[in-house]
């Protein structure tokens, strides 16, 4: 709250109604009034308030890399796990979950009040690397390979649906979710999960497979 003789930038009826100037608080209970130090015309205006912030150390990892920076967050913030927002960075912006907070004793907790936070840990869920292994197509000799997809953190996989990776085409029959999503494994078909919440993904290729002659 502005107090009496603090200056704020306000928008002065008499002489600048569309840019805002220098004014000085005459009085505050209430509507404020001001008076413009360009011209001295004396006014009421609302006066908005922002809470107090302060900054909090915040890490993002992103497919093995990591970046450390800087948000700015309301003085009274609560910290919870699982929690999503957004961080920007010089870098890029990013769309992150809450995967862990460290408190200033250096302990890590799953919720925390902003005064005895030290680091929040976070990863990158706009985009995100899916590990996926590949089983050969049945009546194969091949062995089993892995790979990664880069896809968009909310795309959605579906046990019994098929997909093409680069140009093989492969039904997934088996979603590993991350250790923090409760229930690890998926196998039905119709279970789903996107991307930010998969550890990997089981896939069959659908390559055909020549057969070997009578």
């Amino acid at each position: 709250m502005s107090e009496v003789g603090d200056q704020v930038a306000v928008n002065c009826p008499a002489c600048s109604p569309t840019i805002e100037t220098l004014h000085e608080v005459l009085t505050s209970n209430g509507d404020t009034t001001v008076r413009c130090l360009e011209c001295q015309h004396v006014h009421r205006a609302k006066i908005e308030t922002h809470p107090p912030t302060r900054e909090v150390r915040t890490v993002v990892s992103q497919a093995g890399d990591s970046i450390t920076t800087t948000i700015d967050v309301p003085d009274d913030a609560v910290f919870s796990v699982g929690q999503e927002f957004v961080v920007e960075t010089d870098e890029a912006v990013f769309s992150v979950e809450l995967t862990d907070i460290e408190g200033v004793d250096g302990a890590r907790h799953d919720q925390l009040d902003i005064g005895d936070t030290a680091t929040l840990w976070t990863r990158d869920i706009g985009n995100v690397a899916v590990p996926v292994t590949i089983h050969p197509p049945k009546r194969s000799e091949r062995t089993s390979r892995s790979t990664t997809m880069h896809v968009p953190g909310d795309r959605m996989f579906e046990i019994g649906t098929e997909e093409t990776i680069g140009d093989e085409p492969v039904s997934i029959f088996g979603i590993l979710l991350r250790d923090d999503r409760g229930e690890r494994k998926l196998n039905d078909p119709g279970e789903r999960a996107i991307a930010s919440d998969i550890d990997r993904l089981y896939v069959r290729s659908q390559r055909r497979v020549p057969r070997e002659p009578w």
